[in-house]
């Protein structure tokens, strides 16, 4: 199941690694949030330093439920994973 092996793929993901490593892991991205563009369906908090960009997966059967970001830095590393669920 989708949701599994973000889950999994998340948990393997490591402050510093770089995006080429994110994407192979978790595969492409269903939405890229710049900083001061705010992609707000999961959070009100936009993308702001040290994040430059966020990179989302949503749960494809449902968007808008749950979701995984990554935010990059910079210097195109992660800064911070989160995995979002709608109460």
């Amino acid at each position: 199941m989708q949701v599994h092996r973000y889950n999994a793929a998340l948990d393997q993901v490591a402050v510093g690694d770089t995006e080429a490593v994110v994407i192979s892991r978790l595969g492409s991205p269903s939405f890229r949030e710049l900083a001061g563009a705010p992609y707000l369906r999961y959070t009100g908090t936009p993308c702001a330093a040290p994040c430059a960009v966020r990179l989302w997966w949503e749960w494809p059967i449902l968007p808008g439920i749950e979701a995984w970001s990554v935010e990059l830095g910079q210097n195109n590393t992660v800064v911070k994973t989160y995995h979002w669920v709608s109460p």
